[in-house]
């Protein structure tokens, strides 16, 4: 046999390529078989929407979300290089005077230690090296200095010429001078390697190192500004604020470090500056077109409020907007017109959906109580000579009133007051309520927080407007799909899919099974899981319980005698059932065997079952971390199980 014989008698399946169809049906059939392949979107309008349309709306929300992501790239890229040019400046800084002992300290406020900084460049007589320390990296001083000392040999190593200096044929010279890796390394550096040296340390997460080790390791990099030819300075990321730090050092450390100290704040979103240019960014990408309700708004300003770094604040804002705009382009096919020239794709199907809006009844009943012409009104709701389809344009075209409101405050707040710490999606939000008296809450929100805005409130004012259609171009959180996928609850997931069995386990009848069907033996017919009626009970007891007493309930709250019946039901036919097939016939005969075992004693029988039952779900609870192993548990008393507590999850 040769070697594609031996392969294509190797091979552990087949595939088939059928013909191509002969009738237009079924070419319509294999066309959308291939496109769900392709695309993840479904056909909506009960699945009457056109492959063309679905085609459209999955490349409009293509281009929308590349065009949001390379905004927000562009504007993230723009605020980093501010940054790095202030870094870079301050790194840079040549030091005028000519005494030794300048240590330069440099502060990184908010930042999440992920900030790759770049060396400043060389120069003819001066090599420049970054050398990074982690609180892991960092138990005490001796391997501090260790570390930082190899790194910087392997740094200037590489950065030197070798024609001129070769490091690696001068390591028997270096080490006949007595240079280890600690500070004789530092004393003779210029005798080695002909150069100055500017030496920062980069210390990340500096809030998380032990300040005693922090504290000795500071007084050595004083004594490091001694030597002849170099410079020392640190970085220090900190996440909190300084007050930390400054409290938990000693004074001549602190000194050290004011001698020559800068500050640069990386919290990105510094007076939500960041935050508004990203939610801008939205709105400008959809060009006005979407909406968003009260109920997202209020989760997005619910997450961000719980971030505990301003750089996850904004990662969680994009993220939230980002899956909005996914959901909503998924579920809606009336996102297809937020391209105006995707109009020509409506027809029936889009005016069945149009006319149930409820901002479009109210619309219609505002025609009929300002007595307009009946034929007009049944034009509209059966879009006679396309009237429907030129209102739906029309109010495609329009501006949304709302956009244009919030940039109209942003732009009196900005220029005419002078104020730069508001949040724009809270304004936003604040847009969409009502007072007591009906009426927008914009205003009083905006004069409660600056008072100044009360000299502009014919220009601030905004009257309640009900937008026609709005709701089919509203980006929206009320199945909680945005929670549930951004933001998963492990711990409440499982204990729901524990007590509602059915989110897991498909019931019977969704199976399409009968429930009166004799040859079919499945408990399931009769019960719950065991698990399910075991999490009732695990709920309701304290962080410790008594594995014999929770035995004794639990067999209690088991539907007895429905399990019995149906049981002994099957044990009775089931050698005279021709019709059971092979696993159900074992299960079957497994039950009769054990019953018999224990003397046909039906009592004694259902205890053991429902011992069976008590010890697979103790084992299975174990497995998932809701009890505590008896090796773990603070209780070494036999017979009693604890409560797993699930903390920070």
């Amino acid at each position: 046999m040769d070697l594609k014989g031996f392969s294509e008698a190797s091979k552990t399946h087949y595939i088939v390529v059928p013909p191509p169809p002969n009738n237009t049906d079924d070419i319509n059939v294999v066309n959308h078989q291939s496109l769900n392949n392709s695309i993840p979107f479904v056909p909506l309008l009960n699945g009457k929407e056109s492959i063309d349309a679905l085609t459209k709306r999955w490349e409009l929300y293509n281009a929308l979300n590349c065009q949001f992501h390379s905004k927000i790239d562009n504007l993230l890229t723009q605020t980093n290089q501010i940054v790095y040019e202030k870094i870079y400046k301050i790194l840079s800084s040549k030091n005028t005077t000519t005494s030794k002992g300048i240590f330069t300290s440099l502060f990184l406020l908010g930042s999440d230690s992920n900030l790759n900084i770049p060396s400043p460049a060389d120069t003819e007589n001066k090599i420049n090296v970054i050398v990074s320390l982690t609180p892991k990296e960092s138990p005490n001083v001796r391997m501090m200095i260790k570390r930082s000392m190899f790194e910087l040999l392997a740094i200037a190593s590489e950065r030197i010429d070798p024609m001129t200096y070769n490091v690696s044929e001068n390591l028997k010279e270096i080490t006949l001078l007595g240079v280890e890796y600690d500070l004789s390394l530092l004393k003779n550096f210029k005798n080695i390697l002909k150069k100055d040296l500017k030496l920062i340390y980069n210390f990340k997460e500096a809030d998380s190192f032990s300040f005693q080790v922090m504290d000795d390791f500071l007084q050595i990099l004083k004594t490091m500004t001694t030597y002849d030819g170099i410079e020392v300075g640190a970085i220090f990321h900190v996440s909190t604020n300084l007050t930390n730090i400054e409290k938990n050092l000693r004074q001549k450390s602190i000194r050290l470090i004011k001698k020559n100290m800068h500050c640069v704040d990386l919290s990105k979103n510094k007076n939500f500056e960041l935050t508004n240019k990203i939610f801008e960014t939205f709105l400008i990408t959809v060009d006005g077109k979407l909406h968003l309700s009260s109920s997202l708004l209020s989760f997005t300003l619910d997450k961000m409020a719980n971030c505990d770094s301003k750089n996850k604040l904004v990662d969680t804002l994009i993220k939230i907007l980002d899956y909005s705009l996914m959901f909503y382009f998924f579920n809606t096919s009336f996102s297809i017109f937020v391209d105006i020239p995707n109009l020509v794709f409506f027809n029936e199907n889009y005016v069945k959906e149009l006319v149930k809006c409820k901002t479009f009844q109210k619309f219609i009943e505002k025609l009929v109580e300002t007595h307009e012409p009946s034929e007009n009104i049944l034009d509209l709701l059966e879009n006679k000579h396309n009237a429907l389809e030129d209102f739906f344009a029309k109010l495609l075209i329009s501006q949304n009133p709302r956009t244009e409101y919030l940039f109209k405050v942003k732009n009196i707040l900005e220029t005419e007051l002078h104020i730069t710490n508001y949040n724009l999606i809270e304004i936003y939000y604040n847009l969409l309520l009502q007072n007591n008296k009906g009426e927008n809450k914009i205003l009083d929100y905006l004069v409660h927080n600056w008072p100044e805005c009360a000299n502009f409130e014919e220009k601030l004012a905004f009257p309640n407007v009900e937008i026609i259609c709005q709701e089919l171009f509203m980006l929206d959180n009320k199945s909680d799909l945005l929670s549930e996928n951004l933001f998963p609850k492990m711990r409440s997931n499982i204990e729901d899919d524990l007590l509602s069995c059915d989110r897991l386990i498909p019931s019977i009848k969704v199976l399409g099974l009968d429930t009166n069907d004799e040859n079919l033996f499945s408990l399931s017919h009769v019960m719950d899981p065991p698990s399910t009626y075991f999490f009732s009970l695990y709920r309701e007891a304290s962080a410790f319980f008594n594995i014999y007493d929770f035995y004794v309930a639990f067999k209690t709250c088991l539907p007895k005698d429905v399990i019995l019946k149906y049981i002994m039901s099957h044990i009775n036919n089931y050698k005279d059932n021709e019709d059971y097939n092979d696993a159900t016939y074992l299960q079957v005969d497994i039950l009769k065997n054990f019953l018999e075992e224990n003397n046909n004693d039906k009592e004694l029988f259902f205890d053991k079952l429902a011992l069976i039952w008590f010890i697979q779900c103790v084992t299975e609870f174990k497995y998932m971390g809701i009890i505590k192993d008896e090796a773990n548990t603070r209780k070494s008393l036999s017979g009693i199980l604890e409560k797993q507590i699930w903390r920070g999850i």
